[in-house]
Order: structure tokens, then C-alpha cells, then sequence
């Protein structure tokens, strides 16, 4: 397991992540059309947000992963 990956896991045990919250990340993670690299800068960017924005931060829904993603590959 990468780092992000273990700390992301970490944040959501801590309480940091609300329940709705990981079931999107973890849709988004399950998603067949989403790489191995795409998962982890995905961790890394909900790291990122958290550790910049705290509790405040609004994870991005599944279609919005999606949305950003598709922008990505262009």
C-alpha cells in the first residue's frame, strides 16, 4: 500500500473523513476505468486537500473524480 493510500486510511479511522465522504473515494478507487497511478494522485490530491483545508474540506463526489480525470487524459 502506498503511503497516501495508508494515510488516507489513517485519516478516515481518525474520524477526518466523513462516512458519505469515503464511499465516494472508495467508488472511485473500485472504479474499473480509473488506473493505478490515477488512484494514487487521487489519494494524494484528497491528502492534499485535507491537510491544506482540514474538516472543512469538501471531498469531490464520484462524478466530479470522474470529470477531473477525463480532463487529465485529454
Amino acid at each position: 500500500m502506498s503511503s497516501a493510500l495508508a494515510v488516507l486510511l489513517a485519516r478516515y479511522v481518525r474520524g477526518q473523513i466523513a462516512e458519505a465522504a469515503w464511499h465516494n473515494l472508495m467508488q472511485a478507487f473500485d472504479a474499473d476505468e480509473i488506473s493505478g497511478p490515477e488512484r494514487l494522485a487521487l489519494a494524494r490530491f484528497v491528502n492534499d486537500l485535507l491537510s491544506e483545508r482540514g474538516a472543512q474540506a469538501e471531498i469531490p463526489r464520484l462524478e466530479e473524480i470522474q470529470d477531473l480525470l477525463a480532463e487529465t487524459r485529454i
